[in-house]
């Protein structure tokens, strides 16, 4: 079946001489009503009329355009196989009216156009071709879900399911992903007003197993066409498991929607409507924390509602109602003694999930200085939730990640990767006073001196920043230079301290003294020649304590 012959149609005889575009009803010449008469003219009048509404939105185009399909079914030769195009775009217009303005009967004729659309489709060997005959399929199961949101009747629903059904079959025989995905997501919206009409069970069941589909047909790829029903997918479905939760308080629902919301979020991290994320996961874990009790959990609602507020103009139409639900998380959760309410700001799971879904989607051999920053900001981030929570699993992530960060380092950034080591060594030094196990401990003094040599070799950094670096090594050297803290490690942690040359019988309480005694001298090289109390000067003085308190350590000046 072929479209009809296209026909341009000349301004003047449809306008007015202000331009303005005329009804059909006013178009009464004879050159005029030849736009009436012959079909392939009235239908390219019709184009236009619905063009017109869907740029300017005035219900009169629509009203305009429905006219020429009525007309045009009126003329056009009943045993045509175009004929069966033309009732579907005819039910269609209506349906869009209804959709509109809500007129009753627009919806039934909607309904019985696309009825018949498809009626005769099948008895004239579905020659509607598929993406037409899939669209009519579609269209009429969305009317007869719209009247069965009305009516509340289960032939409905059960007609629009079959319908869609069959235009999912059609999508699948052209192997068409997108519209494929966009039934599934109809399906389950479907099964939602069931659900929201009968609270059943198997209803919210069928919902999530269809949005789940449509999410797996879908991609999660921005570039993809489909790439908005993946999204519009995944809300929904984190809508059905927040339901099913209300409905049956199994705590497992809520783990999914808040998994489902966080990867939405880490896919839509830089979208300008993110606020809404912040405050559709603060609903989830204030759900949750008041099930669990967790810290955990109430830090999540105190994150996220930050986050919220923060994104959330003060103009802006919901400010007001996130105002109010962050008033009332700050009040449950102060009175919690359990969980309080967290203060201080750590990285919300969310934002981890983010930040390595940026990782992930960097891809290889692409800028590996922005890629270390990358690792560098999620290192940090772990780092920030272990002060937190004081969780060792968190301060591993963060050492592997700062690991990751440094290797990727280009050589160019010398000062940049002497930090990252610097910072591999004072994670895996503070985790090793947690659990205490020679391997943290090796690898933290490996990356403490791998940091100070590179930092002394290093000809392009500033004296004063080699001064950092290495007065950091020695603070992280020295509390294992008190080896009356480790009494029965003694050994262990002496067995250490082979400084930088094999063979070397220097102690940690030798390298400290000898990183520190580095840094007061490249301190001095840039520093004030008078200590006038400026910021310099205090840096100074602090690392000449320092080595002072490591040589009193050693026993000797």
């Amino acid at each position: 079946m072929t479209n009809p012959t296209p026909t341009t149609i000349p301004r003047s005889l449809i306008t007015s001489p202000d331009g303005a575009l005329l009804p059909p009803t006013s178009l009464t010449t004879a050159e005029q009503q030849t736009l009436l008469d012959e079909h392939s003219k009235l239908y390219t009048l019709g184009q236009i009329y619905r063009r017109k509404f869907q740029k300017s939105g005035e219900k009169i185009y629509l009203d305009h355009a429905i006219y020429c399909a009525t007309r045009l079914l009126e003329i056009y030769p009943t045993d045509d196989a175009l004929r069966r195009k033309y009732l579907f775009q005819f039910g269609d217009k209506y349906a869009s009216r209804y959709s509109r303005y809500g007129e009753a009967a627009d919806l039934n004729v909607a309904i019985d156009a696309l009825a018949e659309s498809v009626r005769e489709d099948q008895d004239r060997e579905q020659n509607l071709s598929g993406s037409t005959r899939g669209k009519a399929l579609r269209a009429y199961s969305q009317c007869l879900k719209l009247r069965y949101m009305v009516n509340h009747l289960d032939a409905d629903f059960d007609a629009s399911l079959v319908a869609l059904k069959s235009a999912l079959k059609t999508y699948r025989s052209l192997g068409d992903e997108k519209n494929i995905a966009e039934c599934q997501v109809l399906g389950a919206v479907l099964y939602d007003e069931k659900y929201t009409l009968t609270k059943n069970e198997a209803a919210i069941d069928s919902a999530i197993a269809w949005a789940q589909d449509a999410v797996e047909a879908s991609d999660s790829d921005r570039s993809s066409p489909a790439f908005r029903i993946w999204t519009d997918a995944m809300e929904l479905l984190t809508s059905l498991y927040r339901n099913r939760y209300l409905l049956n308080e199994e705590e497992e629902d809520l783990e999914h929607a808040i998994e489902i919301a966080e990867r939405l979020y880490a896919v839509l991290v830089t979208a300008p409507d993110r606020a809404r994320l912040h405050f559709n996961l603060a609903q989830l874990f204030f759900s949750l924390v008041k099930k669990t009790n967790s810290q955990d959990h109430g830090a999540e609602v105190s994150g996220h509602l930050r986050g919220c507020l923060h994104l959330t103009p003060k103009d802006h139409p919901a400010r007001a109602q996130r105002e109010e639900f962050s008033q009332t998380c700050f009040h449950w959760l102060s009175r919690n003694d359990r969980t309080g309410y967290d203060i201080r700001g750590r990285p919300t799971n969310a934002e981890i999930v983010a930040q390595r879904h940026q990782i992930a989607q960097f891809g290889d051999g692409r800028d590996p200085s922005e890629l270390a920053r990358l690792y560098n900001q999620l290192a940090m981030m772990y780092w920030t939730r272990y002060e937190s929570n004081e969780r060792t699993s968190e301060a591993k992530s963060a050492i592997e990640a700062m690991k990751d960060a440094a290797r990727l380092t280009p050589d160019n950034e010398e000062e940049e990767a002497v930090d990252r080591l610097r910072m591999v060594g004072f994670f895996a030094c503070e985790l090793w006073h947690e659990v205490e196990t020679t391997n943290c401990l090796k690898l933290g003094l490996r990356s403490v001196r791998e940091a100070a040599q590179r930092c002394v070799a290093a000809t392009d950094i500033p004296s004063l920043v080699k001064a950092r670096a290495l007065h950091g090594a020695a603070r992280l050297l020295l509390p294992l230079c008190d080896e009356s803290r480790y009494d029965d490690e003694s050994d262990e942690v002496a067995e250490l301290g082979s400084g930088d040359e094999a063979g070397s019988s220097e102690t940690l309480v030798q390298e400290a003294m000898r990183y520190a005694a580095q840094a007061v001298e490249l301190a001095a090289e840039e520093g004030c020649q008078v200590d006038d109390g400026c910021e310099n000067c205090a840096e100074r003085s602090m690392y000449v304590e320092d080595l002072e308190h490591i040589q009193s350590i050693a026993g000797r000046p």
